[in-house]
């Protein structure tokens, strides 16, 4: 049973290190990978924005529920003001 993880890793192995070389691809193999991973890196920066959202409105709904809200807004008194 540990034969196939071993051979599927050599084969993952095999299969990138054959992979032509960047610099022998032309210009338009370039410019397609190039498009591909700015397009990756697009999908990835939507998915983080949204995860940072809503891990905030997570955040916001605990505070919410222990009854920690937004700080109140004090009015300066006589004594603070210039």
């Amino acid at each position: 049973m540990r034969l196939v993880p071993l051979l599927a890793l050599t084969g993952m192995i095999l299969a990138a290190c054959s992979e032509t070389p960047v610099e022998e691809k032309g210009d338009a193999a370039i410019a397609e990978m190039e498009a591909e991973i700015e397009q990756d890196a697009q999908t990835l920066e939507e998915a983080a924005d949204e995860a940072v959202k809503a891990l905030a409105e997570d955040i916001d709904a605990e505070l919410a529920a222990e009854g920690i809200g937004d700080p109140a807004v004090e009015t300066p008194t006589d004594a603070t003001k210039n």
